[in-house]
């Protein structure tokens, strides 16, 4: 599978050629039309290739549309860009360790079915910080350095979102996340 940067480049290579195509094809049919003149047939290994690349990009990316456009495709690379994302959040939060409590494993389960299922709330909720995920993986994580006032926000939610038990395990350290600096340290 391509990464949504990958997928992206070979768009934007699509996008800018689909921008200089039609002038050419113009110029073509203008002087087979004023003059007769045979087209160019640089042109038309152009349009063959750009065809290829373009149905070689919507097959990477498990389309089966022949009809599909430049546009649609771009948007779905931005779906996936999104998911790229919110799977990162999710990633880390995977990387809990510690006494999890089931509440906790459950919300985790759960987000993963639903960036599966590409549900935009949860994808959105990641991405933005509103899911109840983030905050726990924010207090867990001993590279990520709080403010105050946003370390305690972060502390409620987690208290609001899986109870003051997971809060209080949290703070105290019961539950955490090895940070990979961390991790790569202890592998020397």
């Amino acid at each position: 599978m391509f990464s949504a940067a990958d997928l992206r480049r070979r768009w934007e290579s699509l996008q800018h050629d689909s921008e200089r195509l039609p002038n050419k094809l113009r110029s073509v049919a203008s002087s087979l039309r004023k003059e007769g003149a045979l087209p160019d047939w640089n042109f038309l290994d152009e349009l063959t290739f750009y065809s290829q690349r373009f149905r070689d990009l919507r097959e990477s990316m498990g389309c089966q549309n022949d009809r599909i456009t430049l546009q649609e495709l771009n948007d779905q690379i931005e779906s996936l860009a999104r998911c790229e994302q919110a799977e990162h959040v999710l990633n880390q939060a995977e990387q809990l360790q510690g006494d999890i409590p089931d509440n906790v494993a459950n919300v985790i389960a759960e987000a993963r079915h639903a960036i599966t299922s590409r549900n935009e709330e949860t994808i959105s909720g990641l991405i933005d910080g509103t899911h109840a995920l983030v905050p726990l993986v924010q207090l867990c994580d001993s590279e990520c350095h709080l403010e105050d006032d946003a370390w305690e926000l972060a502390r409620q939610k987690i208290v609001q979102h899986f109870g003051n038990q997971v809060a209080t395990a949290v703070i105290r350290g019961r539950i955490s996340i090895e940070s990979q600096h961390h991790q790569k340290g202890n592998m020397s």
